[in-house]
């Protein structure tokens, strides 16, 4: 009983501290957010720095164990704290980016517009100079325009007005 005692009170800063002390840009798995004190303020910090999480579904859920309402992700989502999606331990697990992205839908109801969200953010809180930041965030934006474009062309305007207006009318990622 006492080794979980002194674990918990481990976890109890192991994000706070990584962000307020050394200054980490990026934090991994960042699963034990539960466990912090004063989560709200932890967020509000991280978003306003930003500092970007890296979320791990598979790992988590395998080597961790942490899924479903378990998972951070919807706190952080919610609380416009940048995230991306990571395999982890791809060689490990054979798993890709794709399968992490199919959980992410899966799993946690994520829509197109919030995946793109995420997509983006892996170059926006990538470690590539600003020339190329700027033309792979321009590469990305051009290819899903195109993408966009081409799944709306197949579509009939009914359908196009339908996906507008539910558009508008969803939260904002």
């Amino acid at each position: 009983m006492r080794r979980r005692i002194v674990f918990a009170v481990f976890l109890a800063v192991i994000i706070r501290e990584a962000v307020e002390i050394a200054g980490a840009r990026r934090i991994g798995h960042g699963v034990t957010l539960a466990f912090e004190r004063d989560v709200a303020g932890l967020l509000a910090e991280m978003r306003a720095r930003p500092v970007v999480v890296e979320i791990n579904l598979t790992s988590n859920d395998v080597i961790l164990a942490v899924r479903g309402k378990d998972h951070p992700l919807p706190t952080y989502l919610a609380a416009g704290v940048p995230v991306v999606l990571s395999t982890d331990d791809a060689g490990v697990s054979r798993i890709n980016l794709t399968n992490e992205y199919f959980r992410a839908a899966r799993d946690y109801g994520l829509g197109y517009g919030m995946l793109k969200a995420i997509a983006r953010n892996a170059l926006i809180h990538s470690f590539l100079d600003a020339t190329q930041q700027r033309r792979e965030l321009e590469r990305f934006d051009q290819s899903c325009a195109e993408f966009e474009r081409s799944v709306a062309s197949r579509q009939s305007v009914l359908q196009n007005a339908v996906t507008l207006i539910k558009a508008a009318v969803a939260p904002s990622p």
